[in-house]
C-alpha cells in the first residue's frame, strides 16, 4: 500500500468519527434549548402548564425557531453525509467551523432571552444562523470539487443542485436580518418567509434535476 492509498484509507476512518462528533454537539444543543424553557419553580403563581408556557411569547418563539433550525441542520448535515464515504483535514476543519457557528447561534440565543430588547442580539441569531448555512455549503462544494469524499453510486446530475437545497435556511435568516431593528414581532414574524423559500427552492432543484436527466442520453 503507497502513501496515497494509505491516506485515503484514514480519510475513510476519520468520516465516522465526525459524524458522531457532530451528531452529539446537535444533541446537546437540543438539550439545551429544552433546560431553558420555562421552570414552574420561578413562577409560583402560574397554575397551568399552557399560562407556564405562554408566560413570555417571545421567549417561546425564540425557542421554537431555535429547535426548528437546530433539527433542520441537523437533518440537513445528515442528509449531506450520508452522500460522503470519506473526509479529509480541510472537509473537517469547515464541519468544525458550522459547529463552532451553531455553538455561537446558541449563545446569541441566550442573550436573546436576557436581553429581549436588544436588536443586536437578534441580528446576531440572524447572522449565525445564516453562517451556519453558507459554511454548510463551503463543505459540500468541496466535497463535491474531491472526487474521493462523495459516493461514486450517487447520480453526477444530483451533485451540484445538493448545493442548492441548502439555500433555504441561509436565505431565511438573511431575509430576517433587517427585522431585527424593527423589534422582535417582527423578527420572529420574518421567519416565515423560511417555508415560502424552502418551496421555491425545492421546485427550483426538481424541474433542474429532471432537466438534467432528460437530456441525459
Amino acid at each position: 500500500m503507497n502513501q496515497e492509498e494509505y491516506r485515503e484509507k484514514r480519510h475513510a476512518r476519520q468520516l465516522p468519527r465526525l459524524k458522531v462528533f457532530m451528531d452529539v454537539v446537535f444533541a446537546i444543543l437540543l438539550w439545551q434549548i429544552f433546560m431553558m424553557l420555562p421552570d414552574i419553580k420561578n413562577y409560583p403563581e402560574v397554575k397551568t402548564v399552557w399560562e407556564l408556557l405562554t408566560i413570555d411569547l417571545d421567549d417561546l418563539a425564540t425557542f421554537v425557531i431555535g429547535l426548528i433550525f437546530i433539527v433542520i441542520y441537523w437533518g440537513q448535515n445528515n442528509r449531506l453525509f450520508s452522500h460522503l464515504v470519506s473526509t479529509d483535514n480541510k472537509h473537517t476543519a469547515i464541519s468544525v467551523v458550522q459547529l463552532f457557528l451553531l455553538l455561537t447561534y446558541f449563545h446569541f440565543m441566550s442573550m436573546g432571552l436576557r436581553f429581549n430588547d436588544d436588536p443586536s442580539a437578534l441580528l446576531m441569531q440572524s447572522v449565525s444562523l445564516a453562517l451556519v448555512g453558507f459554511t454548510s455549503m463551503w463543505g459540500w462544494h468541496y466535497a463535491a470539487n474531491k472526487k474521493d469524499l462523495i459516493d461514486s453510486d450517487m447520480p453526477k446530475n444530483n451533485i451540484p443542485y445538493m448545493k442548492v437545497t441548502i439555500l433555504p435556511e441561509p436565505i431565511a435568516a438573511c431575509i430576517s436580518i433587517p427585522f431585527a431593528f424593527v423589534g422582535p414581532i417582527a423578527w420572529e414574524i420574518s421567519w416565515l418567509s423560511y417555508p415560502i423559500v424552502a418551496y421555491l427552492i425545492k421546485k427550483y432543484v426538481n424541474a433542474q434535476v429532471a432537466k438534467a436527466m432528460d437530456s441525459t442520453p
